[in-house]
């Protein structure tokens, strides 16, 4: 089996690789902001799409929220119960969602909006 006269080429070529890989990636980061401002945009299939992912994901934006909402319920209760303050769980629930997972909720569903542009005659990424 012959010994590789230098071991540190393996290590050489996979730096090169990882530089090459962030540097492909950030050229496209580049490009992909720079187009934002170009023309052609294509609005009514951005409004197409904003409508078609926004009312499909209502769905699971409320069930989300009910769900978290139950659970949030829950817990605050059996923590305001040693007080006795169970009364206030409601309030407690409706301002801790709006306030504090109002803001988580949104998060993880703003990587589905679309992109304001692409060609017509090319199909959707999803």
């Amino acid at each position: 089996m012959p010994v590789n006269p230098m071991p540190f080429d393996t290590i050489d070529k996979t730096a090169k690789q990882l530089v090459l890989t962030v540097q492909d990636y950030s050229l496209f980061a580049a490009r992909a902001f720079m187009n934002l401002w170009t023309e052609p945009r294509y609005w009514p299939e951005f409004l197409m799409q904003s409508d078609i992912v926004g009312f499909g994901s209502a769905s699971i934006v409320l069930l989300s929220g009910f769900f978290t909402g139950g659970v949030l319920a829950l817990q605050s209760a059996a923590t305001l119960s040693q007080f006795g303050a169970t009364a206030v769980t409601g309030q407690f629930v409706s301002i801790t969602m709006i306030r504090e997972l109002g803001r988580c909720l949104r998060a993880s569903w703003w990587p589905a909006a679309t992109p304001l542009r692409w060609p017509a005659n090319s199909a959707p990424w999803w």
